[in-house]
Order: C-alpha cells, then sequence, then structure tokens
C-alpha cells in the first residue's frame, strides 16, 4: 500500500475558505484535491501535504482539517444517497421489464405486437442489469475516493 502525496500551496486564507461559507473549502481547492486523487489507486492511502505562505494558528490548522473531512463526508453521504436510488430505479425497471415479458408470454399469438413487447421487456431488463452492474461501479468508485481523503493523513509544511 503505497502513500500518495497531494501537496497544496496556500498563499492566502481565500485560497481555502468558501467564499460564500468561511466553514467549507473553497470550490477550487474542492477540485484540485479530487483532480489529484484521480492517479491515487483505490487500496492507496493519501498524504496531504499543506504548504502555507502565511501563518495559521493551530485552531486554524485543525479549523482546515476540519473543513476538508466535512467535505468530503458530506460529499459521500450524497453518493450514498445517489446509490440508493439507483438501486430503487433498476428494481422498478426490473419488474416492469418482468410485467412486460409476462404479458408477451400471455399474448404470443400475436405475431407483430408481442415481439415488440418482448424486445421492450427485454430492453428493460437490460437497462436495469446496466445501472445495476455498470453505474454504481462508477459510484462506488467516487465513494472509495471520498472515504480515502476523510482518512488521509493531513500535514502542515512551513
Amino acid at each position: 500500500m503505497n502513500n500518495n502525496i497531494i501537496e497544496i500551496e496556500l498563499n492566502n486564507k481565500k485560497d481555502y475558505k468558501n467564499k460564500f461559507n468561511n466553514n467549507r473549502i473553497s470550490e477550487e481547492l474542492d477540485r484540485y484535491i479530487l483532480n489529484e486523487t484521480k492517479s491515487v489507486k483505490l487500496k492507496d492511502r493519501i498524504t496531504i501535504e499543506i504548504q502555507p505562505k502565511f501563518e495559521l494558528t493551530e485552531d486554524e490548522e485543525r479549523d482546515l482539517i476540519k473543513m476538508i473531512r466535512l467535505s468530503y463526508k458530506d460529499d459521500l453521504d450524497e453518493l450514498k444517497i445517489y446509490e440508493k436510488l439507483l438501486i430503487q430505479q433498476s428494481i422498478k425497471i426490473l419488474i416492469l421489464g418482468l410485467i412486460i415479458l409476462l404479458v408477451y408470454y400471455l399474448s404470443n399469438n400475436l405475431f407483430f405486437i408481442s415481439e415488440f413487447i418482448l424486445i421492450i421487456g427485454w430492453l428493460l431488463i437490460w437497462e436495469a442489469a446496466d445501472i445495476i452492474l455498470f453505474s454504481r461501479t462508477e459510484n462506488k468508485i467516487k465513494q472509495t475516493r471520498r472515504k480515502q481523503l476523510i482518512h488521509c493523513n493531513i500535514v502542515f509544511k512551513y
């Protein structure tokens, strides 16, 4: 398990504080950190090295660490909600597909219409499988990235 370092150089407090909420990290910093994780393996640990070009008190350092962790915890919570919605959606689509296939089975004496119903039924079942197998995978990777950042080591280098 490697330890990957994300280096952050701060020129002033505006670099890390959200302009709308001083208890949140800035959108630019958030995007930068997430972008830097793209080359990190999912099982590797991350270290964030913050190099401020100004003096931070211990309280400000603790607040910044809290802000970073809170930001990615909120992201993780949202991704978990999204995953639940994906699962619910795929189950509904799967049930609809199965109902349509049942209609096909009961009405296979109408050639053109029954073939159309068969195609729609299988299409819905495939869509449900696609959501479960592939869309959730992307979401799981995003969740893993947020967990890496929530549990990362954050150090200050002056």
